[in-house]
């Protein structure tokens, strides 16, 4: 039998403008998502969100430690993708010296978090696969992977569950697009 994966709180909002600081490592793509690189980053931690603490008076709205997975230098030969530990701060605050930014403009965003799975269905770095799953049924947004997703640092429910969260990047669907949704699904 195979187990469903139920994304909750799921919605669309507007998002942004941010500044994302934290400590990036890059890693390539090709063939397989770099699961150890990625998890490493996560290891100084605490280490990041020290010197982010140290600027709080530019922390913004959220104040969620996340990872943010960025494509700033992805090409064909390289296929390098940016993993960023840190957190969304106000636009333009000041980036402590041993840190790395990435600036994110307004725009929306599906939020949405997904329990972990006992058959390991589930974990941190592919809950965007299901949140975008979602955004291409509202029929009126498509995922903007490519822009960036992010993946918030995973939390307990109240029966010990890991609950993994998830902030992607969308754009609304052209009316073509629509009308070419409602055709295939129609």
């Amino acid at each position: 039998m195979e187990s469903k994966v139920e994304v909750e709180n799921f919605e669309i909002v507007k998002f942004g403008p941010y500044r994302f600081i934290g400590k990036s490592v890059y890693a390539g793509n090709k063939g397989w998502w770099p699961v150890e690189i990625l998890d490493a980053r996560w290891t100084k931690k605490d280490q990041i969100f020290k010197i982010i603490d140290d600027i709080k008076e530019y922390a913004s709205d959220d104040v969620t430690n996340a990872a943010l997975a960025t494509w700033d230098k992805y090409d064909d030969k390289d296929q390098l993708v940016r993993y960023t530990v840190g957190r969304f701060m106000k636009a333009g605050a000041p980036v402590p010296d041993e840190m790395d930014y990435y600036d994110i403009p307004e725009l929306h965003i599906a939020k949405g978090w997904v329990k972990e799975l006992p058959d390991g269905k589930v974990h941190m770095h592919n809950s965007n696969d299901f949140i975008g799953d979602e955004v291409d049924r509202t029929g009126e947004y498509k995922s903007a992977s490519w822009m960036f997703w992010a993946e918030l640092e995973p939390v307990k429910d109240e029966n010990g569950v890991t609950v993994f969260g998830c902030y992607l990047a969308c754009v609304p669907l052209t009316e073509d697009e629509k009308a070419k949704k409602g055709t295939n699904n129609g």
